[in-house]
C-alpha cells in the first residue's frame, strides 16, 4: 500500500515481452475489487462519480464532440477508475499507509527532479524539447519517471497539499521544507498554472486543517478564511 503510488508511477518504463508492468498493478488492484464484490456496491457516491467517468466519453464521441474514439485514452481512465474504486475500500489504518505512501511519493519524485533540475542529467526521459533545452527560468526541467515535465507537476500539484496536511502535526518543520521543495520543482516545470493550483489547494488545505482543529483560535481562523477571500476574488 505504501509503495503503491510510487509504483505505478516508475513501472511504467518497465516492459516485458511488450507488456507494461504497471498494468499488472491495475490487474491486481482489479482483481482485489471483485472479491470485495458486495461491498464494492455499497460505496455509491464513488461509483457514481465512476460512472460518469466511464459512460462520459462514449456519448462525447456519439455526439460528435469528438472525431474518433481515444481507446489508449480510454484505458487510462478505466485503469483510473480501479484504482479509485480500491481506495475508496480502504479502512482508515491502510488509507493511511496510502497517504504516507502518496507523501513518500512526492518526495522521491521531488528530490529526482532537483537532481535534474540542477545537473541536466536525465535517468529515465528522452525527450528532446524538455531534454535539450533550459526553461524560462534558466534551469532545466524536473522530469523524473514522467512522461514529461507537466505531468510531474500536475502530480505534485494535486496530491502534496492533501497527503502532507494528514501529517502536519507530527512535523511542521519538515512540512514546511517539503513543500518549498515541491513548490520549487513545480516552478522549474514552468507551469504557471500549477504553480497556482499548488499554492490555492495547499492553502486551502491549510485553512480547513486549522478550522478542523479545535484549540485554534478563532480570531486566526476568521482573519485566514478573510485572507482567502480577498485573494480568491
Amino acid at each position: 500500500i505504501i509503495l503503491l503510488p510510487t509504483l505505478t508511477i516508475v513501472l511504467q518504463w518497465i516492459t516485458i515481452a511488450g507488456i507494461n508492468i504497471s498494468w499488472l498493478i491495475y490487474v491486481i488492484l482489479f482483481v482485489l475489487l471483485v472479491i470485495k464484490g458486495n461491498w464494492i456496491f455499497q460505496k455509491r457516491i464513488p461509483l457514481l462519480f465512476c460512472l460518469i467517468f466511464l459512460i462520459s466519453p462514449f456519448f462525447t464521441f456519439l455526439l460528435g464532440r469528438a472525431n474518433s474514439f481515444n481507446f489508449s485514452l480510454y484505458i487510462s481512465i478505466a485503469t483510473g477508475v480501479v484504482y479509485f474504486l480500491y481506495i475508496s475500500t480502504l479502512d482508515q489504518d491502510l488509507f493511511e499507509k496510502f497517504l504516507l505512501g502518496g507523501l513518500i511519493s512526492c518526495g522521491i519524485f521531488s528530490i529526482w527532479g532537483c537532481y535534474e533540475i540542477f545537473t541536466g542529467n536525465y535517468l529515465l526521459s528522452t525527450h528532446e524539447i524538455f531534454t535539450q533545452r533550459l526553461t524560462w527560468n534558466g534551469m532545466h526541467y524536473p522530469i523524473a519517471a514522467f512522461p514529461n515535465t507537466n505531468d510531474i507537476a500536475q502530480y505534485l500539484t494535486l496530491l502534496f497539499p492533501i497527503v502532507s496536511l494528514f501529517f502536519f502535526k507530527k512535523n511542521k518543520i519538515i512540512w514546511g521544507i517539503s513543500s518549498l521543495l515541491v513548490f520549487f520543482v513545480i516552478y522549474a516545470s514552468g507551469s504557471r498554472l500549477c504553480m497556482i493550483c499548488f499554492l490555492g489547494i495547499w492553502g486551502l488545505s491549510l485553512v480547513f486543517k486549522l478550522l478542523s482543529d479545535r484549540r485554534g483560535h478563532s480570531l486566526l481562523k476568521l482573519l485566514i478564511i478573510i485572507l482567502i477571500i480577498i485573494v480568491g476574488i
